[in-house]
């Protein structure tokens, strides 16, 4: 691998991890902050009972995971995979965030900073994850 292919990776690990702190840092403040933002106590801050919030922390551990074995891999199908995976995760996630930020601003005219933030976060993954062909032609030798 690269020194260029190891910067980007290092980069996707890295907003990975601030993504999974905010996610996580906003399950701790739904679940012990009596008085929840009108965003996380809406209806669209639960999906079938499950806290937005609690699926950004799953979406930001599986990023990591896929980005860890592109890095950590040189066998090319197991590289295309963790790569596949990263995309449409990311994918699933900035759609949804694009949903959730359409929402707040317009639905229920209040801004979550933090969501925001992971918004931010989780589209950057997003299209950075589109940039990463050359980690697969890098690893093919084997």
């Amino acid at each position: 691998m690269t020194n260029k292919s190891l910067s980007v990776c290092i980069f996707l690990l890295l907003l990975a991890i601030m993504g999974l702190l905010d996610s996580s840092y906003i399950t701790y403040r739904i679940f012990t902050d009596p008085v929840l933002s009108p965003i996380w106590d809406s209806s669209y801050g639960k999906i079938f009972g499950v806290s937005v919030s609690i699926l950004g922390i799953v979406a930001y551990v599986s990023i990591l995971v896929a980005v860890y074995v592109s890095m950590s891999t040189a066998k090319r199908s197991v590289n295309i995979l963790s790569i596949l995976t990263l995309r449409i995760l990311s994918g699933i996630g900035a759609t949804f965030s694009v949903y959730l930020m359409y929402v707040s601003l317009f639905i229920i005219h209040n801004v979550c900073p933090f969501c925001v933030f992971s918004a931010v976060i989780m589209n950057i993954i997003f299209f950075m994850s589109l940039t990463i062909k050359f980690l697969l032609e890098e690893n093919s030798d084997v």
